[in-house]
């Protein structure tokens, strides 16, 4: 698996894909997956309580790379990511999914059919959501597919930083999110956080077994690297690759 530039390549309908672009804060992370409007359209949880299906490429400029499963898993992750999308459409509370930073109480977050369920609490531990990141690989985890081993992830002191830009992002009125509920999403952040690009890294390394941080957080450098260098190409750049305002992103950031 390979990352190039969205705006040239080339998917087809059976194809699932990953699409990485700049957000405000670092960067964000969805499917591209072929519908029944016969074309591709772009999934991914845009902040807290918004998961969206809209026009793909995104209008930032992004990578895409198409995931490595075979064609059975690639039939059940579609069958998944169709059905999220049509919740995501209709507006269903059932998908209406929190913005949470917990990488141990996530796990489990949507069956095999694309149902989310909120992952059962471990004792004293409130399960609070997902980022951008974490709605990726828990719906590959759904369908039997699991890209990374979150056990291995370890706390890097630059997410300190990350954190406190999220929370100052959910305290925004129009992310709707209860004060409450921020404070909780501070409270449990231990410093672990499997970043947007290391999710695309362990896509890109996959060979059916999932992926520890370190070969993926390598990879994931990679994968910075190609954006870059594919949004310099770009006639908009760099406009298009760095958001500057969180009007820009309508709250769309980097989880």
């Amino acid at each position: 698996m390979s990352f190039e530039c969205a705006a040239t390549a080339h998917l087809g309908p059976d194809d699932v894909a990953l699409v990485v672009h700049q957000g405000h804060i670092g960067r964000h992370i969805g499917f591209a997956v072929f519908t029944d409007k016969g074309k591709h359209e772009f999934l991914h949880l845009a902040f807290h309580k918004r998961v969206t299906f809209e026009d793909y490429p995104p209008k930032a400029c992004s990578i895409v790379g198409k995931l490595p499963f075979d064609r059975v898993g690639l039939f059940s992750l579609k069958k998944a990511l169709w059905k999220i999308g049509k919740k995501a459409q209709q507006k269903s509370p059932a998908i209406s999914i929190p913005f949470g930073v917990s990488i141990d109480t996530k796990k489990g977050s949507f069956n095999k059919d694309g149902v989310y369920k909120t992952p059962e609490r471990a004792p004293g531990v409130q399960a609070d959501g997902l980022t951008c990141a974490t709605f990726v690989t828990e719906i590959c985890r759904g369908v039997g597919l699991k890209l990374v081993e979150d056990s291995d992830w370890h706390v890097r002191a630059e997410d300190s930083v990350w954190i406190d830009q999220i929370c100052d992002m959910l305290r925004d009125p129009r992310a709707g999110a209860e004060a409450d509920h921020i404070a909780h999403v501070k409270a449990s952040f231990t410093g672990v956080r499997i970043r947007p690009e290391e999710v695309a890294g362990a896509a890109t390394l996959w060979n059916k077994l999932p992926l520890k941080c370190l070969p993926a957080e390598a990879e994931g450098l990679n994968i910075i690297d190609k954006l870059v260098e594919c949004c310099a190409k770009a006639d908009h750049a760099p406009a298009a690759m760095v958001t500057t305002t969180i009007e820009q992103t309508e709250l769309t950031e980097s989880m």
